[in-house]
């Protein structure tokens, strides 16, 4: 949010919020979907995700990026 950027959650985190039920389990990571709406912002989220993670980083993220020009990774 301090970048200004949309982010989503997806994935075990996401259906066991709507659902209630447990699907996350200890070694689930969180699946995120990240729309930053210009390239300079781009590199600024990717700079920040990188100091988040690390060997050992719990919990394991795992983020899907829609790009700008309508790209994704």
């Amino acid at each position: 949010m301090a970048l200004g950027v949309p982010v989503h959650v997806f994935g075990s985190l996401a259906w066991q919020h709507w659902s209630g039920q447990e699907y996350v389990r200890p070694g689930s990571d969180i699946d995120l979907l990240f729309a930053p709406r210009r390239w300079t912002v781009v590199e600024r989220l990717l700079a920040e995700l990188q100091s988040l993670c690390g060997p050992g980083a719990v919990p394991r993220l795992d983020g899907e990026m829609l790009l700008p020009d309508g790209g994704a990774v």
